[in-house]
């Protein structure tokens, strides 16, 4: 129960993070997928470093992607309010 109150004070202090910050994480993401795959083509030695750039980029866009999907679920889940209603505008 514990965890639960703790995921949901987390979770709702990150509402304001999806209408500000995820667009430009998300564009960072994308620009650093860009610049491994442009490390990759380039004649470097750093071929082994951008698959591991791209990878780690591509990872933490999945991860915003993947908590923004799901996010109204996990908060209604670690509400343990009595009357467990959450409002959220899209």
């Amino acid at each position: 129960m514990m965890i639960k109150k703790w995921l949901f004070t987390i979770l709702f202090s990150l509402k304001s993070f999806f209408y500000l910050s995820y667009p430009m994480l998300q564009l960072l993401c994308f620009i650093g997928v860009g610049l491994g795959i442009i490390l990759s083509i380039t004649s470097s030695n750093v071929k082994d470093s951008s698959h591991l750039i791209t990878l780690m980029f591509i990872l933490f866009s999945l991860f915003f992607v993947l908590l923004k999907h799901y996010y109204r679920e996990m908060l209604v889940w670690s509400d343990s309010r009595s009357n467990n209603i959450v409002k959220l505008h899209r």
